[in-house]
């Protein structure tokens, strides 16, 4: 390991699978190598969350040592980040402001930290918690929009911020997996901001994209447009969902229909020329119409990612879709998912491919890695140089531009973690 690198563990309780990833952030450029990881398959886990914590805290921790065994480090809680998502994930926008009554109403430093805290300080939902903020724009003087404020001549500065809450308790089941085998702290990540940071550009950052982590028990969505973060929620429909829809409309098994969903069988069967899937039972071979099939899937894509975009028409955030739709999780392999989100949406759909980050192909070649990939890369820009940043300034620091304006700006603050 480099002499300033850093180790950073993820670990993403999924519906599917339990994933652990320890990585090592480059700390002379933006890369980070994957130099252990474990895949499990989940139990004790529906819809996101934990049903059964001592199912998947067992399994957490036959992952969590499989991937020290394989990387040779021993993981450090102060660098451990975990995915949250579930139903009881909500989002505000916060406003704060600050009076700049100095004699030459030149914006400073603290004026920026004052009125960001003061944009932090909503009133949290009841017995929710805050769990990551991402910083927007401000506003100097009621009129003009800016994103760096300091040094600029005003009587009153606006900050902006975007706040995700997590309910307490259901928070704690997450961190409490990791409590049981030994791991005091840790740092939650939504799922939706995780993926949205595996696969985005600065320019996707910058100019609208809207990335969509579908897997087997929700789907999380998240917008940015310039930097700012317009919009970020959680559905409690995945592609178990689909799957029960394929074993109540066909009369088949449950796992059946799963290796339906999951398996590359539609596809197979197209390019050999057949219109039917066969599924073999005890007593008879079923011909099921590959049409069918499709149709039913058809019908609860359809009406997922309608939801999403009644979300974002409501709030007037569809015209800021410039850089499209970046599709990540399990359901990113669904023959014709593209098609349909795009037909939606009126935009181009792309499936997620991770930024700067290697590793083993089998880890970064599948969509349904990119929350734990993402929780690295977050680990990664919140300390990496800790001592410059605040957790605040995250989406600025993928700009490099912008990042170091904010890093020789705020190099005299101490970890201002949630202030």
């Amino acid at each position: 390991m480099g002499k300033d690198n850093t180790i950073i563990t993820a670990v993403d309780i999924g519906t599917s699978y339990i994933r652990v990833l320890i990585g090592e952030a480059d700390a002379q450029s933006d890369n980070i190598n994957i130099v252990g990881y474990s895949e499990k398959t989940s139990e004790g886990v529906m819809k996101g969350e934990i049903s059964d914590m001592i199912k998947a805290t067992t399994i957490l921790n036959e992952a969590v040592k499989n991937a020290e065994k394989v990387s040779g480090y021993i993981i450090d809680p102060e660098t451990l980040y975990i995915s949250v998502t579930g139903n009881h994930i909500t989002s505000k926008d916060g406003a704060g402001t600050v009076i700049i009554d100095s004699e030459d109403h030149i914006i400073t430093v603290p004026h920026v930290k004052e009125a960001l805290k003061s944009a932090k300080g909503l009133l949290s939902p009841t017995e929710s918690v805050i769990i990551n903020t991402i910083d927007g724009h401000f506003i100097i003087d009621g009129t003009h929009h800016v994103n760096d404020p300091i040094g600029q001549t005003a009587s009153k500065l606006e900050a902006y911020t975007h706040i995700i809450y997590a309910n307490n308790n259901r928070l704690e089941n997450f961190q409490n997996t990791l409590k049981d085998i030994g791991f005091e702290t840790s740092t939650p990540v939504f799922s939706g901001l995780a993926s949205s940071l595996s696969v985005l550009t600065s320019d996707d950052f910058e100019h609208g994209t809207l990335t969509i982590n579908m897997g087997a028990g929700t789907t999380e969505y998240m917008l940015f447009n310039n930097y700012i973060a317009k919009e970020s929620n959680v559905i409690t429909i995945g592609c178990d969902h689909l799957a029960n829809d394929l074993y109540l409309g066909l009369e088949i098994g449950l796992s059946a229909a799963k290796d339906i969903i999951t398996s590359d069988i539609i596809n197979i069967r197209k390019s050999t020329g057949h219109n039917t899937i066969e599924l073999r039972g005890a007593l008879e071979t079923r011909h099921i119409p590959i049409t069918t099939v499709e149709r039913i899937i058809e019908l609860r894509l359809s009406e997922t990612f309608e939801i999403i975009y009644r979300d974002l028409k409501k709030r007037k955030l569809i015209p800021l879709l410039n850089n499209g739709i970046v599709l990540c999780g399990g359901a990113a392999n669904i023959q014709g998912i593209k098609k349909i989100i795009s037909s939606i949406f009126e935009t181009p759909v792309r499936v997620g491919t991770p930024i700067d980050i290697s590793g083993p192909d089998a880890l970064l070649n599948s969509p349904s890695s990119l929350t734990a990939l993402g929780l690295l890369r977050y680990g990664a820009l919140e300390l990496q140089p800790k001592k410059y940043s605040t957790p605040s300034t995250l989406i600025r620091k993928l700009d490099k531009k912008l990042w170091t304006f904010w890093k020789n700006t705020w190099k005299t603050i101490i970890n201002d973690t949630n202030s």
